[in-house]
């Protein structure tokens, strides 16, 4: 079974990204906040952060565009979210475990799959994609 999302954003090449854990009502054992200096940036290091997440129950990890002077603020004494920034994907515990990251012209493609257990059949796998397609401003 596939399923695929797509967001359009506009990004800016040059700003900052920044990827952000939250508890729901779970917990995470890995670093909650991870920080990118530009575009170049999260394309080398973003799945392997994203592989290096270890969480149980509910937790969501979004990514954000941010300003060179944003701060973190906390909502409802746990949440954290940037003052301002622009919301680009989200990652939780509803989704497939993410497998890639994919990198192509002016696109981002989180990629997770899984094996369908509850499917009698061995070569059933479900795939999930979630595309970030942007314009530069």
């Amino acid at each position: 079974m596939y399923t695929e999302r797509r967001y359009k954003k506009r990004l800016h090449r040059n700003r900052p990204f920044i990827l952000i854990g939250n508890n729901i009502d779970g917990t995470i054992w890995t670093s909650m906040i991870y920080h990118y200096k530009n575009l170049k940036d999260l394309e080398q290091n973003l799945c392997s952060n994203f592989s290096e997440i270890k969480a149980e129950g509910e937790w969501t990890f979004d990514l954000y565009q941010v300003p060179k002077d944003y701060k973190i603020y906390y909502r409802w004494g746990r949440f954290k979210y940037p003052n301002r920034g622009t919301k680009l994907l989200s990652y939780s515990y509803m989704n497939l475990p993410i497998i890639d990251v994919v990198f192509q012209n002016k696109e981002i493609s989180l990629v997770g799959a899984e094996r369908d257990f509850f499917n009698h059949y061995d070569h059933d796998v479900l795939v999930e994609v979630n595309r970030l397609i942007w314009d530069w401003k």
